[in-house]
């Protein structure tokens, strides 16, 4: 009886052991005392930030904790801190994991497992290729801008870019592959917006099935496609939608009547839209007699914010919408993801080129007109 009762006791212990040994404890740090007080709230998917938390904890002296158990599937959680915008993501593994946050940037670093480490080493890769390209670009411009930029060092730069790219894009991708069955995967392969239209595709046939038929992923799937059918040296797809004045209006209204077009995806919510748009009004002013036609595409859902905007920033060009925000008809025509966005039309209605802006726009109108 004994003997039973011990090992009874000896298993319950097992047992109990192996439950434990998969909880973890999350413990944030933020070097600041300005969110002591405030409330940090943790989401399973950051889709539901500001909706439906699961969990919340009371910053003290720059420091909240959060625990849970590890599941069977890898999978992410989701930290918010005051509703402030910022989301800070780690992967659920048992012990003890450290985040340490730094809000002036919105970045962060999570310590103490295997998985997040391979997920900082990544993310420290991206910001890098990011910040080491945004350099070699205005050292770039700097150079072609005083005149001393020599066509062998034009010809480096852009080998030096596309080096980093292919490696960078190399690197993610193996990443996602490793974890594409899994949130972690997923979650990467969702906000590695930098990866080729093709890389793209190829990816998401490897990703959970459940993944691949959910209806946004599908939809977003359908933009990568539409994205590459409209890529440079293709013909131009009609689109059309109403004008402020609720008249019909169509792309093709405008394409092939001679002059070249220049397509710009905006809203009035976008704020980068609006800090190019006296960019995008001296392009109209400068070559509107030259040749050049600018037809604005909103994804704007509100009618009345849409035509302050317009009015607001001296917008003199034709613009239509659908007012469905990201589901314009046009954006999904031309596999817009982001805005603002731009799409060069030439005469007799072939693609030039995609996301022209600033010295890089005028070059080209230059070349062309």
């Amino acid at each position: 009886m004994k003997k039973f009762i011990f090992t009874v006791f000896t298993i319950a212990l097992a047992v109990t052991a192996c439950k434990e040994s998969k909880e973890y404890t999350l413990t944030g740090h933020i070097p600041t005392d300005r969110y002591d007080g405030k409330t940090a709230y943790l989401y399973e998917n950051p889709r539901h930030r500001g909706i439906s938390p699961i969990d919340s904890a009371v910053v003290e002296n720059g420091t909240f904790t959060f625990r849970g158990i590890e599941g069977d599937t890898l999978a992410m959680r989701f930290v918010e801190l005051d509703r402030r915008g910022g989301i800070y993501p780690y992967v659920i593994e048992k012990g003890d994991i450290k985040m340490n946050i730094d809000t002036a940037g919105w970045n962060w670093k999570v310590e103490g497992s295997t998985i997040n480490t391979s997920y900082n080493e990544l993310n420290d890769s991206i910001n890098s290729y990011f910040k080491t390209g945004w350099e070699l670009s205005r050292r770039n411009q700097e150079l072609k801008e005083k005149g001393d930029l020599t066509p062998q060092q034009e010809e480096q730069w852009k080998a030096q870019s596309e080096k980093m790219k292919s490696d960078i894009e190399k690197y993610v991708s193996s990443f996602i592959e490793k974890y594409a069955d899994s949130q972690l995967g997923e979650y990467v392969y969702q906000t590695a917006h930098f990866l080729s239209p093709e890389k793209q595709l190829e990816l998401y046939s490897k990703m959970r099935d459940s993944y691949q038929q959910n209806e946004r992923n599908m939809r977003t799937k359908t933009s990568w496609e539409n994205l590459l059918a409209t890529a440079e040296g293709t013909p131009y797809r009609d689109i059309s939608g109403l004008d402020l004045s609720g008249n019909p209006v169509s792309l093709s209204h405008y394409v092939g009547k001679g002059n070249v077009v220049f397509i710009d995806f905006w809203a009035s919510w976008c704020g980068p839209c609006r800090q190019v748009m006296p960019e995008v009004k001296a392009v109209y002013d400068e070559y509107k007699n030259k040749g050049l036609t600018i037809v604005g595409v909103s994804l704007d859902a509100d009618k009345a914010a849409w035509e302050k905007a317009t009015k607001d920033d001296g917008i003199e060009w034709p613009q239509f919408s659908n007012l469905k925000g990201w589901d314009e008809d046009g954006a999904m025509a031309y596999g817009v993801r982001f805005i603002p966005q731009t799409v060069l039309i030439d005469k007799d209605g072939t693609i030039i080129a995609r996301n022209l802006h600033g010295t890089a726009l005028k070059e080209k109108l230059e070349e062309i007109l």
